[in-house]
């Protein structure tokens, strides 16, 4: 009997390591995108982008996805993953970044009128 259990074992650790388990959690998926987009359009303005244009402009991004504890290869299997075979369900992902972006943005503008693009 223990002849089947340990090709199981070998099997189901094969399968996580390469199936699902190895994409990053939803939630935490539109948390990394959000920061990601912010980060970019932060990076759009001069005085950010002069303070980090020492750096290599990809390895902000990933230093944002370190930040949430994922791999920049974790990220591109799960981005991957989702483009491939589940195209409906990064939809959903990306509604939700659009969603949190939209009350980050209606947030400074309550804050900052001045920002809100009526002059």
């Amino acid at each position: 009997m223990s002849f089947l259990i340990i090709p199981l074992a070998l099997l189901y650790s094969c399968n996580n390591r390469h199936g699902e388990n190895r994409l990053i959690p939803t939630k935490d998926l539109v948390n990394v995108l959000t920061e990601l987009y912010v980060a970019d359009g932060l990076l759009a303005l001069p005085p950010i982008h002069l303070k980090f244009a020492y750096k290599d402009s990809i390895s902000n991004y990933v230093d944002i996805i370190q930040s949430h504890g994922y791999t920049k290869a974790r990220m591109d299997y799960t981005m991957r993953y989702y483009f491939e075979k589940s195209q409906r369900k990064l939809e959903n992902i990306y509604d939700q970044v659009l969603t949190r972006l939209s009350k980050k943005q209606a947030l400074l503008e309550k804050r900052s009128p001045a920002c809100s693009g009526d002059y």
